[in-house]
């Protein structure tokens, strides 16, 4: 199972192996994708159910943001990296949830630029949302983060983890995150409840039944 355009299909068709290439570039790539994984693989009710998640996902997290006057956008550094110093600029489910990516995409030759300490400081960002949670640990015990407004203002987010990053892949982890990063940029128009959610998600999509401490471990 590769992607749509992977140039390796020849190859491997050639070698006698049957390939099946989908489109999964976004997020709601994904969607379609487990349907039509779930027909070739002879389950279509599971590929169904997964992609009706998915679906629910978006529309559960449009539902949160729709009506935001532009002024309430909240502008966002994504950090990425053990240090938060690289950000990146494929995202595509900050729109979704309320938010606006700080960096001018337009001017970086890299999907996941390195920026400076100096440069965050310029962008004067409402939130900081890193993704791993090294880098989180990190940030939290560095003063120089102090001189970040976002920061002072108990605006750092770490995403949750577990088993998989919810803004890294496998992408179907993001129909949870979109809905987390909803409820954490406008937590006043957050319509989940995120730890119910939490097992919820990874009941369907992983059939794994957390505890309360696991949920924290998460979160």
């Amino acid at each position: 199972i590769i992607g749509k355009d992977d140039e390796r299909a020849d190859e491997f068709r050639k070698l006698g192996m049957d390939v099946l290439a989908l489109e999964a570039g976004d997020v709601k790539d994904y969607i379609p994708l487990l349907r039509e994984l779930g027909k070739q693989m002879g389950i279509p009710e599971r590929g169904a159910e997964l992609a009706k998640y998915g679906e629910n996902a978006f529309k559960t997290t449009l539902a949160m943001t729709e009506g935001l006057p532009s002024d309430q956008l909240k502008r966002v550094y994504l950090g990425h990296g053990p240090l938060g110093l690289v950000s990146f600029c494929k995202d595509d489910m900050l729109a979704e949830a309320g938010g606006i990516n700080v960096l001018d995409c337009g001017t970086f030759d890299s999907a996941y630029p390195a920026i400076s300490f100096e440069q965050i400081i310029a962008f004067n960002p409402d939130v900081i949302i890193t993704t791993n949670p090294v880098s989180g640990k990190k940030i939290t015990a560095d003063p120089k983060w102090q001189r970040v407004r976002a920061y002072r203002e108990g605006e750092l987010y770490i995403v949750p983890y577990g088993p998989f990053g919810w803004m890294h892949d496998p992408r179907v982890t993001r129909f949870i995150g979109m809905q987390w990063l909803a409820c954490t940029l406008h937590p006043d128009r957050c319509s989940i409840d995120i730890r119910e959610e939490t097992k919820k998600f990874n009941k369907l999509f992983l059939h794994l039944d957390l505890t309360e401490a696991q949920v924290d471990d998460i979160l």
